[in-house]
């Protein structure tokens, strides 16, 4: 288990590296007062299922602000830490137009019903989403230049693993513009706050 932690967490770093590192997303980083790696570009929009199988799009927040993650129920490392912030959060803001978007990418133990139970513990403005098909999730995470290791699904163990991903979350805008990117392994949801309250103020 020490092993498979080490593992992940190098996983995370070295993620962290190629992602900042690429020259596309070098071009759009700014160094600002945000805590949050500022970037200005237009969210990629999906369609994905809620736990009640109904299609739910990105665009269909437009007006509201977004948190977005992408873990997985089992997920023992990186996910259960990053989710704890961002229920932080979501109790230091009342703004209404908010929503956290929580991405499965485990369909193979994911099902509706474990995802049911799974968000809510964390509240009404929390959203679950999840594909049958792999291919749609690593298409979006593509999108969003975050990294998971789908060995899992190709190997003969279906029921005990761990997969080892970014713990990247987004902040995408009421227009429908990512904003921020928090790529530290544990960010804070006093920093993020502070991130979503000056981006309301300056009317971004």
């Amino acid at each position: 288990m020490k092993q498979k932690s080490i593992v992940a967490v190098i996983f995370v770093f070295l993620s962290i590296g190629i992602f900042w590192g690429l020259p596309f997303l070098q071009s759009m980083r700014v160094f600002s007062k945000y805590h949050g790696r500022q970037i200005y570009k237009k969210a990629y929009n999906f369609t994905l299922l809620n736990p009640n199988q109904e299609p739910v799009s990105l665009n269909s927040f437009k007006g509201k602000y977004v948190f977005l993650f992408f873990g997985y129920t089992s997920c023992g490392l990186i996910c259960p830490i990053t989710m704890e912030e961002i229920h932080k959060l979501s109790k230091l803001t009342e703004i209404k137009e908010i929503k956290f978007l929580f991405i499965s990418l485990d369909p193979l133990r994911d099902n509706p019903e474990s995802l049911k139970a799974y968000i809510s513990r964390y509240g009404n403005n929390f959203i679950a989403l999840f594909s049958f098909d792999i291919k749609i999730i690593q298409k979006i995470q593509t999108k969003y230049m975050a990294y998971s290791d789908y060995s899992f699904f190709y190997s003969k163990q279906k029921t005990d693993y761990e997969i080892n991903h970014t713990g990247f979350i987004y902040l995408i805008d009421s227009k429908g513009f990512l904003r921020l990117v928090y790529t530290e392994e544990n960010p804070k949801a006093e920093q993020m706050f502070q991130d979503l309250q000056m981006l309301i103020q300056n009317g971004e």
